[in-house]
């Protein structure tokens, strides 16, 4: 073997016999003869799903995991404090996790303080060190800090220039940490004209709030005074005239009725009552019903049960309303005299009777003309009136036969009334009788015109 001296010669001579001696490096451990294997280096395994579990072997300094397949656990040997280090990383992109963990033998080391490293991001690396008896560390893992934290494997933005995100529901943010809810009357929108000027646009800048110009916001064609503007399923709409066919509603009532508000919905066309006439009515009569015919009504063949000559369904009245009615009839007998009695009913009750004092409808065939006229007047209460009841015939009733026109009285009833009590703030009938003596199919009573108003 070459040596030198201590002068820097170099010269051959004979090694000396044996094996090697003194203490061994690198990898080996010990003295020579007789050195041990540390660790051994590059010793490299490449796994797949279908290889896992996985144990670290003595010999292992690096092993990756494509975790495609499925979530992976990689088991830690017992930590001896050995120093040895292993690298465990895992390739694949998808979300299935790689678990390095201690052994369940003997179950009480800990790396870096936890139980498990998880690798969940690909080419994410845990480097293991056995760096004391039942602990193991992470080691070359760099953290961050500020707004973002934790490893450079996983971070997570926490801030931003320094300020937690606020989260807002149903708001927006007004600055990084601020949530605020959308309010017209604020700052948030600055210019929001006024309840007389509308948003006009500007072809070289921002809109601005201005009055209406007819001359300007509107159509050229904006009509007469005698159009009305049409819509117009297919274009633009026109304007043009009024056309009762087509611009009002379907229901344009009739010539008997006239068109009432509703103040729960639509209105509606319906004849006129009482209530659509003004409260103070003292001086316009409302014609409530006419009846007319040649004739309207004819009475004969009968006695006691006789039709109505006339009947109408009163609306109700208010205190100080006032009914009148009015009647032409012609009485006919071609027949023995027979005697024939005349009433007013109102609300069920009798009002007016003539009584048999009515006299005998004689045999002649020219027919005997009656007029009647009735007044029911409510006395400042819609249950208490004073009735008049006034009658006129041609020839045949002479001035003493007005007896018991009207219930309870006597003497001449040309002017004779009484009081009543009927309820008018609902709906009342009233009608017009004829009860004859006899029945026959040649006496008659008819009623030409009746005539009912109230005031």
């Amino acid at each position: 073997m070459l040596t030198t001296d201590g002068t820097g010669l170099a010269s051959w001579v004979a090694a000396p016999a044996g094996p090697p001696n003194g203490a061994a490096g690198g990898d080996l451990g010990g003295t020579y003869p007789n050195p041990t294997v540390g660790k051994l280096h590059d010793n490299v395994r490449n796994l797949v799903f279908g290889n896992c579990p996985v144990t670290v072997g003595a010999t292992d300094s690096y092993i990756s995991i494509d975790a495609t397949g499925g979530a992976c656990t990689v088991n830690l040997p017992a930590s001896v404090g050995g120093g040895s280090r292993v690298s465990i990383e895992k390739t694949d992109a998808s979300v299935n996790t790689v678990t390095v963990s201690r052994n369940a033998v003997p179950g009480t080391d800990t790396i870096d303080g936890a139980t498990t490293v998880v690798l969940g991001a690909q080419y994410e690396v845990a480097e293991i060190l056995d760096a004391v008896t039942g602990t193991f560390h992470r080691a070359t893992l760099p953290f961050v800090s500020g707004d973002v934290t934790g490893p450079l494997t996983a971070t997570t933005v926490a801030k931003v220039t320094g300020v937690v995100p606020a989260s807002c529901t149903n708001q927006f943010l007004t600055s990084i940490g601020v949530c605020a809810t959308d309010t017209l009357a604020s700052a948030q929108h600055a210019n929001q004209g006024t309840t007389t000027t509308i948003l006009h646009g500007n072809a070289a800048g921002n809109p601005s709030f201005t009055g209406v110009s007819l001359a300007n916001d509107t159509a050229a064609n904006q009509g007469s005074t005698t159009t009305v503007l049409h819509g117009n399923a297919a274009g633009q709409p026109s304007f043009a005239g009024v056309s009762l066919a087509n611009d009002t509603a379907a229901n344009q009532g009739t010539t008997t009725t006239v068109l009432h508000g509703n103040g729960a919905g639509q209105p509606a066309f319906a004849a006129v009552t009482a209530a659509d006439v003004n409260a103070n009515a003292s001086s316009i009569g409302l014609n409530l019903n006419t009846s007319v015919g040649n004739p309207a009504v004819d009475a004969n063949t009968c006695t006691g049960a006789c039709p109505a000559l006339y009947s109408f369904s009163v609306p109700a009245m208010t205190a100080t309303n006032t009914l009148r009615f009015t009647a032409v009839l012609l009485g006919v007998n071609t027949t023995t005299a027979t005697s024939m009695e005349l009433t007013i009913a109102f609300g069920g009750s009798t009002v007016c009777d003539t009584g048999s004092n009515l006299g005998n409808l004689a045999n002649n065939a020219t027919p005997t003309p009656f007029k009647i006229v009735i007044e029911i007047a409510n006395l400042n209460a819609t249950n208490a009136q004073m009735t008049h009841c006034w009658l006129m015939n041609h020839n045949q009733v002479t001035a003493t036969q007005w007896n018991n026109m009207i219930p309870g009285t006597s003497g001449a009833m040309s002017d004779s009334w009484q009081t009543t009590a009927i309820d008018t703030t609902s709906a009342k009938t009233f009608a017009l009788n004829v009860i004859f003596g006899a029945s026959s199919a040649s006496t008659h009573m008819k009623l030409y015109m009746g005539r009912l108003e109230e005031f």
